[in-house]
């Protein structure tokens, strides 16, 4: 179990070619909408621009930056990640309404479960994932205490 008192690191993946998939599923639904909670995905170039030059940038704004972000607010929901010409690296972060408050309080624990796919050359997403390895990466579960 991690707490959550500023962004948290969820996970990085890399991925190449059209339409790689992250698929999330939590168990509940009421906690995620309360608390606001959005997964968001920073290109790796980007996100170390954004470490290099910390001091520039407060929490929100640089939340703001993400390439992609997703409203956490069902039981599953997919994101596509489109047309990446070459291997790319992402860093997933959860984040929600708490996450730049400094009076943080505790509230109540989310559960997700991610599935990650990366179509193959003949477009099956199930058949690999990582662009540099084969094989599929299978459920990873976090828990979140926030």
């Amino acid at each position: 179990m991690t707490c959550i008192r500023a962004e948290q690191f969820i996970l990085f993946f890399k991925c190449q070619g059209d339409h790689a998939v992250l698929c999330v599923r939590i168990t509940n639904v009421a906690a995620a909408v309360t608390k606001e909670a959005r997964l968001h995905l920073f290109q790796a170039q980007e996100w170390q621009k954004l470490q290099n030059h910390i001091q520039d940038h407060s929490c929100t704004e640089k939340f703001s930056k993400a390439q992609l972000t997703m409203t956490v607010n069902h039981t599953e929901q997919n994101l596509t990640v489109s047309q990446i010409p070459y291997p790319e690296t992402w860093y997933v972060f959860y984040v929600d309404k708490f996450t730049c408050d400094e009076n943080y309080s505790e509230s109540e624990d989310i559960q997700f479960e991610m599935v990650l796919l990366n179509p193959d050359a003949e477009g099956n997403p199930l058949d690999h994932f990582s662009a540099g390895e084969s094989g599929k990466i299978s459920f990873l579960k976090i828990r979140f205490v926030s």
